[in-house]
């Protein structure tokens, strides 16, 4: 047993490096937060529920980092692209290193909050938001050190949060905002939130619905397996429903913290939703 592992940004000016901090008391108390490695301060985007352990036992934790073709000192979150990497651990979580390859996308946003899953024993498939007009898909076949090029995937979806999980049978579940963007390149709609399942990263089930709120953006998911089902808890907040982020200062009375629970295993690829 591992124990509970949790991986933070970490907080130096302006810049983030991928920090880990441990527990070996379901979370009470935590070990002093410390830098996976010793790379020079970069920027790097570490999102929720990303680490995953394979059936080998190495420990995958993919992130976003600035893509090289911006200066450090020029690069703006949100304005320029990212690059999507993996760090591993082969001695539960004792040391790390980066993974040889990384996923490169030539466009305006690049790879974002990517999340992998293995499918099969050693063979990866990595999600990324990236205003394209779907999610896009990267393989690995080495357990996370090498990754294909940037596919299209078959889930259409605007440069929104998405999160992963594997199933006890084996499938992935995918949680995202299944919907049509309102433009190239642009971050909404972030509504409905649904899930769907895939044996190899590259097909997947049809979307169902867990949440649809009219006016509300419902973000940045997180999974976790529970005795009535697995337990999913996102975030609910303002939409101004023309793809931007101007708020007014009253929009945080919009939202919240939702959850709802997904019956499984379910007796069909259908499912349940209960919010």
């Amino acid at each position: 047993d591992i124990g509970v592992t949790g991986v933070q940004t970490c907080a130096l000016p302006i810049y983030g490096l991928a920090a880990i901090s441990e527990s070996t008391d379901d979370g009470r108390t935590w070990s002093p937060a410390r830098l996976l490695t010793d790379e020079p301060e970069d920027i790097q985007y570490l999102m929720n529920q990303r680490l995953i352990q394979l059936a080998s036992g190495r420990l995958v934790l993919p992130t976003c980092a600035r893509d090289p073709r911006v200066p450090l000192e020029k690069f703006g979150e949100g304005v320029h692209p990212t690059v999507g990497l993996c760090y591993l651990s082969d001695d539960d979580g004792l040391t790390w290193r980066r993974s040889r390859g990384q996923v490169q996308q030539m466009t305006d946003r690049g790879v974002q909050e990517p999340v992998v899953g293995e499918y099969a024993p050693n063979r990866l498939v990595m999600i990324y938001r990236s205003g394209l007009g779907c999610h896009q898909a990267s393989f690995s076949d080495d357990g996370g050190d090498t990754w294909s090029g940037p596919e299209d995937s078959p889930l259409t979806a605007a440069c929104s949060p998405l999160t992963m999980t594997k199933l006890a049978d084996g499938r992935l579940l995918l949680v995202y905002n299944h919907a049509v963007p309102l433009f190239k390149e642009c971050y909404y709609p972030r509504n409905p939130l649904v899930y769907a399942t895939s044996r190899d990263g590259r097909t997947w089930s049809a979307p169902v619905l867990i949440d649809d709120q009219p006016g509300q953006q419902l973000i940045y998911p997180s999974i976790t397996p529970t005795a009535e089902g697995l337990l999913v808890i996102y975030c609910a907040g303002y939409d101004a429903g023309d793809g931007g982020f101007n708020f007014p200062a009253d929009s945080w009375k919009v939202g919240g913290a939702k959850r709802a629970v997904l019956a499984w295993p379910s007796k069909s690829e259908i499912g349940r939703a209960h919010v």
